[in-house]
């Protein structure tokens, strides 16, 4: 028996709907990517040598890495964890000094939190006691490329003050570089000279969503001020309302209204890791989703498809 000329045609069409969403699902969830997470903070240094009073002139782009664990509530404590610096320049100065080598420290990386309300969140500087090491080579036309610290950190000291987006950014960087060279005669590494560079730029390299917070129903209710009912100053004798006396009707009072206080709502924070800037936890789900629909509509055509005997006597039912 076969499945009749109607319900093969259905299961096919079913089939085809599913793999075409299906497809279309696990190409939006492969190109989601974060939108600030890879694009690097374009800055431009200067400095000059301590000693050749040489200028030291260079365009560095930085590539923040750091994600936010959960979603922060107003009023949580925020950490930034995963928090490494990716450093690249393509043209320096620095080979005109006969610079093969750059080591040193940042001696100042300040990352800043701005609140959704655009009050300040808090700061962090992981630059503190050599937290951020320097160690490059430096090529022939001046191009340098070093990732700090070797271990990610961990950044503290931020707080979801309000509502809305929270905004993560470097403000001006500092370091301080030995520039080392090699000897002509020797072959061996020597010291250049040393010299501090500030680097100026737009910072911003993160944002998470603080939602606003919820109602958890704990607004006590309106004083009664007179549960006794009727008028303050008649002693209750306005009508039936408060207590009432007369020879026929016996004294009756009317309870105190009792006030109640709602249980109290516990917020349970995502254990899903976030990462500070934009849409990729969906990346994976919408992957998921879309390949689970693919192999749904291929098994409904395969279905559609599958023969079976007809009993002897009976025909296919269009």
């Amino acid at each position: 028996m076969r499945l009749g000329g109607t319900a093969r045609k259905r299961v096919t069409v079913a089939g085809t709907t599913a793999i075409v969403v299906g497809a279309a699902a696990t190409a939006v969830g492969l190109m989601a990517t974060p939108a600030l997470a890879e694009t690097p903070l374009m800055y431009h240094c200067m400095g000059t040598t301590n000693t050749g009073q040489q200028p030291v002139d260079f365009d560095l782009s930085l590539t923040v890495a750091g994600s936010v664990t959960g979603t922060p509530q107003v009023g949580d404590p925020v950490e930034l964890t995963g928090f490494m610096v990716t450093a690249k320049t393509a043209v320096s100065t620095l080979p005109g000094l006969g610079v093969t080598h750059v080591s040193g420290a940042f001696s100042s990386f300040p990352i800043g939190a701005v609140a959704g309300d655009t009050t300040g969140a808090g700061s962090a500087d992981p630059s503190t006691d050599g937290g951020m090491p320097i160690e490059a080579d430096v090529t022939a036309d001046g191009a340098i490329e070093f990732t700090t610290p070797a271990s990610a950190l961990t950044l503290t000291g931020f707080t979801a003050n309000a509502a809305g987006s929270m905004n993560f950014s470097v403000g001006t960087v500092t370091a301080d570089l030995t520039l080392t060279g090699v000897d002509s005669d020797t072959q061996e590494p020597v010291t250049v000279d040393t010299v501090s560079v500030t680097c100026d730029g737009v910072g911003l390299f993160a944002t998470v969503d603080v939602p606003e917070p919820a109602d958890t129903g704990n607004n006590p209710p309106p004083t009664d001020t007179n549960p006794q009912g009727g008028d303050d100053n008649n002693n209750g004798d306005n009508g039936d309302n408060g207590n009432h006396q007369t020879a026929s009707n016996p004294a009756h009072t009317t309870p105190a209204a009792v006030r109640t206080t709602p249980a109290t709502v516990v917020r349970n924070v995502s254990a899903r890791g976030t990462l500070a800037n934009t849409g990729a936890p969906y990346t994976v789900p919408m992957t998921a989703t879309g390949a689970a629909l693919v192999l749904l509509g291929a098994g409904l055509l395969v279905t559609g498809r599958r023969r079976r005997v007809v009993p002897e006597g009976m025909t296919e039912q269009d």
